[in-house]
C-alpha cells in the first residue's frame, strides 16, 4: 500500500500503465532482494532512471542500474543530525555505516563547487561512478547520462539550473547566494562557491563540466 501510494506521488507519466506497473513492480523487487521493508524515498531515486529510458537503457537497464545503485550508494542508516542536506534526504536504514555515509558526504562536498548543494548531485555523481569502466559501452552510457543531468529542468533554480544554463551558454541565469558569509563560511567550509568570495565563478564551472 505504501509503495502504491508513493508510486503515484512520483512526477511520472501516470497516464501511461505500462509505466506505472514497471515502477511498482521494481519497488517491490528491490525490496525483495534487498530483504528490507519498503522505506519512502526510493521512488524519487528511482523515477531518475525512468528518465534515462531511451536508446541506450531499456527497462531492463533501468531497473539493474536502480538496484545497483541503492546497493552500492544508500548506505541504509537513519540520522539527519550531522548530514549534509543531499544525504540526509535519501531515505537510509542501518546506523552501522553511519561513518560511511558521513565521510562519502565530506568528500562530495570537497568535489562539488557549488554554493547549494542538491541530493541530486549526489546521484548523478554517483551514476557517473556507475559508468566509468573504459569499455565503448560505458563510455556510451556515462555521455547519456551527463547530457540528461545538463538537460532536465527542475521546479527550482539548484546546481542543476546553473550547470543546464551554463551548457546553453546561458550565463545571465546564475544565481547568487545570498545568505550570510557566516553561514556560509561554517556550514560549506569553503568547499562551495560563493559569488562575493570567488571572481572567477564562470570560468571555474565551465572547467568542471
Amino acid at each position: 500500500k505504501i509503495i502504491d501510494l508513493d508510486v503515484f506521488r512520483t512526477r511520472i507519466n501516470k497516464e501511461n500503465e505500462k509505466t506505472i506497473y514497471f515502477f511498482n513492480l521494481f519497488l517491490n523487487y528491490a525490496c525483495s532482494h534487498f530483504q528490507f521493508k519498503y522505506k519512502q524515498g526510493l521512488n524519487e531515486v528511482l523515477a531518475l532512471f525512468f528518465y534515462l529510458k531511451g536508446k541506450h537503457f531499456n527497462m531492463v537497464d533501468v531497473y539493474f542500474c536502480f538496484e545497483s545503485f541503492v546497493e552500492k550508494n544508500i548506505f541504509l542508516c537513519v540520522d539527519n543530525s550531522n548530514l549534509p542536506e543531499l544525504l540526509s534526504k535519501i531515505n537510509i536504514f542501518n546506523k552501522k555505516f553511519l561513518k560511511k555515509v558521513w565521510a562519502f558526504g565530506k568528500y562530495l562536498e570537497r568535489q562539488t563547487p557549488v554554493s547549494f548543494v542538491h541530493k541530486l548531485f549526489f546521484i548523478k555523481n554517483v551514476l557517473i561512478h556507475l559508468t566509468s569502466e573504459n569499455s565503448a559501452e560505458n563510455y556510451e552510457k556515462k555521455n547519456v547520462l551527463l547530457n540528461f543531468f545538463k538537460s532536465i529542468d527542475y521546479m527550482s533554480v539548484n546546481s542543476y539550473e546553473i550547470l543546464k544554463n551554463l551548457c546553453e551558454g546561458n550565463n545571465k541565469y546564475l544565481f547568487l547566494d545570498i545568505r550570510l558569509n557566516s553561514h556560509f563560511k561554517s556550514f560549506h567550509l569553503y568547499n562551495s562557491i560563493n559569488m562575493e568570495l570567488v571572481k572567477n565563478y564562470l570560468d571555474i564551472f565551465k572547467s568542471i563540466i
